[in-house]
């Protein structure tokens, strides 16, 4: 895929809330799932679109009873992952503390998907060329992970991702340790 300069981004997401319209009769999961087959697709300009629809179609559900803060994370969270694939760092970091002030008040920072959102902001950092940034968001989430006692590919790529920044620094004693260990957990989990 080419990636390429987003043109729709800046219209499109700043100040973004809840108190957006809704979008018509299609759901949050049918906007998402549109989303994915497009950036399976490598379109994404047509992903952000979706997954912005998507967010947007959250309001349509937002009927008090159901709590839908981990799958408007989620989706966030796809839509941050894309942004970071055409180099707006700095848009997919703003939606990353977004998604850490949800999980937060949902309770759910000390749980895999705060793991997980604390691997895609290390992933962030190391994309803008802040490596010290990216290893203090690895080991926050590898400490997660280790007080859930998780031995996942989740797992493995903080310790792979923290392996090779050592390896870029030139400390091959730290870097040989974490790749280690995520290649241990890789040929497990095969």
């Amino acid at each position: 895929c080419i990636i390429g300069v987003v043109t729709i981004w800046s219209g499109l997401l700043p100040g973004f809330s809840f108190a957006l319209m809704s979008v018509g009769r299609r759901s949050w999961q049918e906007h998402s799932k549109e989303g994915t087959q497009w950036v399976r697709a490598c379109e994404y300009e047509k992903a952000i679109e979706s997954y912005v629809s998507a967010l947007k179609a959250f309001q349509s559900v937002e009927d008090g009873e159901t709590d839908h803060t981990r799958d408007s994370a989620g989706v966030r969270m796809k839509l941050a992952a894309v942004l970071i694939e055409l180099g707006e760092l700095d848009e997919a970091l703003a939606e990353f503390r977004i998604v850490h002030g949800q999980l937060r008040a949902a309770k759910q920072l000390n749980t895999m998907a705060g793991a997980g959102l604390l691997l895609k902001i290390g992933i962030a950092r190391e994309a803008q060329g802040k490596p010290d940034q990216a290893l203090d968001a690895y080991r926050s989430s590898r400490d997660i992970l280790d007080k859930l006692n998780d031995a996942s590919r989740n797992t493995a790529r903080v310790q792979w991702r923290t392996g090779a920044i050592h390896a870029a620094r030139g400390n091959w004693a730290e870097a040989a340790k974490f790749l280690s260990a995520a290649k241990d957990i890789f040929v497990r989990s095969s």
